[in-house]
């Protein structure tokens, strides 16, 4: 039977203090008015033996919303609403916290997680039309969603708008959140550096990202993928002396058997041109000097693109994992001090908009652009607010053909990749025998919670 979803309250959490008159405009970067104009949705699963210490439902919600009050005091550009995608206008509007009750329980949750019920633990859809027709004003900054499972567990679903947060700023704050409701006193909180728009300023928008709106109307299916501790020292063997890290690994292994699903599908008895790239996304704090707070806002990540492989074959692809891993290391080393040395300042700007028109639509006609996002290092599965830390964490994956999510697994040890392809391409892609060998498809997560 289908889960169903009741909403028992609907409010707005505004700042335990009102954000002074000299911090209600807050500038963005122009690495922000380049972010595409959708959520970051995280979900964090939570057993019913981790928080049955804690008291009622509302007891624990009303925790949650009260550390949130007082954290949005230094997060307050979360309160408000983006104007003209140049600055967000601080007017304190508050995020929106839902509280719901879910007819199922984490046990059948963990057995096949399925997208359109992780849908429902978020307060919103993150990548819905109301937040990609461009009206950026009408898109609440941060919206929450805490749902109480039948089985006594609960989720915390969280999406917080990219142009204000990329994923590792999604997580920071998250990790702001857990300290804030373990502190009785906020001083010791570490505040966010918030000045990100001196170093990339804000510009007179004309360019139009290539990330934006990229939802895809066509049917896709979702496939999860699971790499454990095993399976990626066998993988990262394979590559002989290339010592790869697993995300360069899982990567060259999923984007080769892209290719190949792709060259499969079209049942061609002669050869193929295949034309691929790959995309990723790279944080580039730690390459600025100097090194920028663990802390911050925004938008300071860029879009790593491959060189452009273009082969005509026949049945499977001849590239080595190791060459494909290899690409993928260079066009991601190539975000150095150096570069971002070049972004800086009002001449960045230029930079940053020549490299993303590789990946331009009229760029990409013929090309199988694979898009890969990578959420390994963020210790989400560290977010105790007091109960106990998750059982799973999560995500929902943009629905864009050949977009790749990939997260750590509860160990550490493994890499979870959350693939969407066209049907027919998924079709060839999940029995792809070289994938098969290192990767569970769809593993129930059960024993998570015993």
């Amino acid at each position: 039977m289908e889960a169903k979803c009741k909403i028992m309250s609907t409010q707005r959490v505004k700042p335990s203090s009102t954000t002074p008159s000299h911090l209600k405009h807050f500038k963005l970067s122009f690495l922000d008015q380049l972010a595409p104009n959708q959520y970051v949705p995280f979900l964090l699963f939570y057993s019913k033996s981790d928080v049955s210490g804690y008291g009622k439902f509302t007891t624990l919600c009303d925790k949650l919303k009260d550390s949130l009050s007082n954290l949005l005091t230094f997060y307050y550009p979360f309160c408000g609403r983006i104007k003209e995608n140049s600055y967000v206008d601080c007017n304190d509007e508050g995020v929106l916290f839902i509280e719901s009750k879910i007819s199922c329980s984490l046990t059948n949750i963990l057995e096949h997680p399925k997208v359109n019920l992780l849908k429902k633990l978020l307060p919103l859809d993150p990548f819905g039309s109301r937040v990609n027709n461009g009206n950026d004003e009408e898109s609440a900054m941060m919206a929450i969603q805490v749902s109480e499972l039948s089985c006594g567990g609960i989720v915390l679903g969280v999406c917080l708008l990219h142009k204000v947060a990329d994923g590792i700023a999604t997580a920071s704050f998250l990790n702001a959140w857990v300290e804030m409701a373990n502190k009785v006193n906020d001083n010791t909180i570490i505040k966010p550096y918030m000045e990100a728009s001196l170093l990339f300023p804000t510009r007179d928008m004309e360019f139009s990202s290539p990330l934006s709106g990229r939802v895809d109307n066509k049917e896709l299916t979702t496939l999860r993928l699971v790499f454990d501790g095993t399976s990626m020292f066998r993988l990262k063997s394979e590559m002989g002396g290339y010592n790869p890290t697993k995300v360069e690994a899982v990567t060259a292994l999923i984007w080769k058997s892209m290719m190949e699903a792709t060259i499969a599908r079209s049942r061609a008895q002669e050869y193929v041109i295949i034309r691929s790239l790959v995309t990723h996304v790279v944080n580039i704090r730690t390459r600025v000097v100097p090194t920028l707070p663990e802390r911050n806002i925004g938008n300071i990540v860029q879009l790593a693109v491959t060189p452009l492989i273009e082969h005509q074959v026949r049945g499977s692809v001849s590239v080595e994992l190791k060459d494909l891993a290899m690409m993928v290391r260079k066009a991601i080393m190539r975000f150095d001090g150096d570069y971002v040395s070049k972004i800086k300042g009002d001449g960045g700007f230029d930079v940053v908009v020549e490299s993303m028109k590789q990946v331009m639509p009229t760029h990409l006609e013929g090309v199988q652009w694979c898009d890969f996002t990578s959420w390994t290092r963020f210790p989400l599965y560290e977010a105790n607010f007091g109960w106990g830390i998750p059982t799973w964490v999560s995500t929902v994956g943009m629905p864009v053909k050949n977009n790749v999510t990939l997260l750590a697994t509860k160990c550490g040890e493994g890499i979870e990749a959350w693939v969407n392809l066209d049907e027919e391409d998924m079709v060839e892609f999940e029995r792809n025998q070289k994938l098969l060998e290192y990767a569970l498809i769809h593993p129930p997560l059960i024993s998570l919670i015993f």
